[in-house]
C-alpha cells in the first residue's frame, strides 16, 4: 500500500514466526543496524522492544558515559548499536519492532521468546538490518 516494505532481518513480520529464543535468566548483547543506502536503508529508525529494558553498550562504536537504560533507542542510517539485556521476569512470546508505526504496520517487527530453561552461556546476537526494500 506505500510502495515500500519494512524489514527486520530481511523478514516482512509474520505473527505465527518465531525466529528468536531467548532464555530466563540470561544475559544477551544485540547488535541493531541500519544500512547504508546501498544496502537498503534510507532513514533511521526508533528500535523498541517490549518486556525488556536493555542497557545501551555503544551507539557508532561509541561507548555513552553513562550506562543508559531503556526500551527504545534510534538508530541512525549506517550505524550500528549495541544494547545488552538481562532476561529476568517474564517468559513467553513478545514483540521488537521499529517504533514509527507505519514502519511496524508494514512489516518492521519480529517475535521472540522467552523460555524458562537456560543453557549456561552468553549470546551475542546481530538484528542484521532495520531496512527497507522497494515493494
Amino acid at each position: 500500500m506505500v510502495g515500500i516494505d519494512f524489514m527486520i532481518n530481511n523478514q516482512l513480520y509474520d505473527e505465527f514466526a518465531v525466529p528468536t529464543t531467548v532464555y530466563l535468566n540470561t544475559c544477551e548483547e544485540w547488535t541493531i543496524e541500519v544500512p547504508d543506502s546501498a544496502r537498503g536503508g534510507t532513514e533511521g529508525h526508533p528500535f523498541h522492544i517490549h518486556v525488556n529494558d536493555f542497557e545501551i553498550v555503544s551507539v557508532a562504536g561509541i561507548e555513552p558515559q553513562h550506562r543508559l537504560v531503556q526500551d527504545t533507542i534510534w538508530v541512525a542510517q549506517d550505524t550500528a548499536t549495541v544494547i545488552r539485556m538481562r532476561f529476568k521476569e517474564w517468559t513467553g512470546k513478545s514483540v521488537f519492532h521499529c517504533h514509527i508505526l507505519p514502519h511496524e504496520d508494514t512489516g518492521m517487527m519480529q517475535n521472540f521468546l522467552i523460555l524458562p530453561e537456560h543453557p549456561k552461556h552468553h549470546h551475542q546476537r546481530t538484528i542484521e538490518s532495520l531496512g527497507e526494500k522497494n515493494g
